[in-house]
């Protein structure tokens, strides 16, 4: 699901990133040259240099202000695979692959030139429809990084129980982390929700946005290890080797509870690190609150909750803050690089497990 601002957010960056590094003129640039080179009793022109030059335009343009239902929404409407690194290696394959048919390449380069010339159209058009309807000042958060948070699988919110629940451990997460850095819980806002998520936006402090995104960063490692292990008991639990008669060999139930407190040891060694790097200082109450909403974001990711992160245009204009920002950026693309393996092992472990996230009974 996405939002008609989020829409709006799309048109405006593609005039930005696409349109105004003009993508769409180095495509048709190189494709010029091809075609050129088709033809017969033609003298066949180098086109190195515009290759090259179409190359950066495309890996010049910054996907980290997207989110993933806006990365999903350019791919309905043909444009990502034609931007970005996508973009890059399409046009290499092209010019690699088909270096000899230079027919074929011309075609393939104007396929992709046709892609971004169409979507930045449509675009331009949703953002004309859509300008009357997207109230002013909801289009572009201020906060250093938005983050939606997706709750899915063993996280997923289906009765009015699970809403407490996650509602109540969300608010723990928020305030353990915002504590940390030295802020008050009401610098981690609630911007939006639809069905399945919502939009968190994390303070236009960057101090509480780049410790979040460091404990994120930190926190999806562990979580995609936890999902492998788990993934790798299954394999374990249904061989038949560990098998004798209906008794197992291996205590399965054991094994996983052993596991879990290694986990939370883990939890309490990795990031007690990363809470001593700090630069506010953390009482005993601050740190044990703060361990505790790590313990609970973890175990969040690890149920199949999803959290997608982007670092708004307009956190490019908090003053003194570039390097931060710059950081900030790098390691929500390593989030990003990591989250998609543990989602692709989640579907495998949801085969054979049912059931509503364990609570306490003064949860229910």
């Amino acid at each position: 699901m996405i939002y008609a601002s989020e829409i709006v957010q799309i048109a405006d960056w593609a005039e930005a990133e696409i349109a105004q590094k003009k993508v769409p003129e180095a495509y048709a640039t190189l494709f010029q040259i091809l075609h050129r080179n088709t033809q017969p009793n033609q003298q066949k022109a180098p086109f190195e240099n515009e290759k090259e030059r179409l190359l950066k335009a495309l890996r010049s343009i910054d996907v980290t202000r997207l989110n993933q239902a806006q990365k999903e929404f350019l791919e309905r409407i043909g444009l990502w695979s034609a931007i970005g690194e996508a973009g890059a290696k399409a046009v290499e394959d092209a010019l690699v692959r088909h270096g000899l048919d230079i027919a074929t390449a011309a075609n393939r380069i104007q396929e992709l030139m046709n892609q971004t010339q169409g979507a930045l159209q449509r675009l331009r058009q949703l953002r004309e429809a859509l300008g009357d309807v997207v109230l002013p000042g909801t289009v572009e958060p201020s906060a250093a990084v938005v983050m939606r948070v997706r709750f899915d699988h063993e996280a997923a919110i289906k009765t009015i129980v699970d809403l407490k629940y996650w509602s109540k451990e969300w608010f723990l997460i928020g305030r353990g982390l915002a504590s940390l850095a030295g802020s008050p819980p009401e610098d981690v806002r609630v911007i939006g929700a639809a069905r399945g998520s919502l939009i968190v936006e994390l303070a236009p402090a960057v101090l509480v946005a780049g410790l979040f995104v460091r404990v994120l960063r930190a926190a999806v490692a562990l979580a995609h290890d936890i999902v492998d292990l788990k993934e790798r008991l299954k394999g374990i639990a249904n061989n038949p080797l560990v098998q004798v008669g209906e008794s197992p060999l291996v205590n399965m139930e054991q094994l996983s509870e052993e596991i879990d407190k290694r986990v939370a040891d883990a939890v309490e060694e990795k990031f007690s690190e990363l809470i001593e790097d700090q630069e506010v200082k953390a009482d005993g109450g601050v740190r044990k609150e703060a361990i505790s909403a790590i313990k609970k974001l973890v175990q969040f990711l690890a149920k199949g909750g999803d959290i997608d992160m982007v670092v708004p245009s307009s956190a490019t204009e908090q003053e003194g803050h570039a390097e931060d920002l710059k950081r900030i950026r790098e390691e929500v693309k390593e989030i990003r690089n990591l989250l998609p393996e543990v989602r692709a092992l989640l579907p495998h472990l949801r085969q054979d497990e049912s059931g509503p996230a364990p609570r306490s009974e003064g949860d229910a």
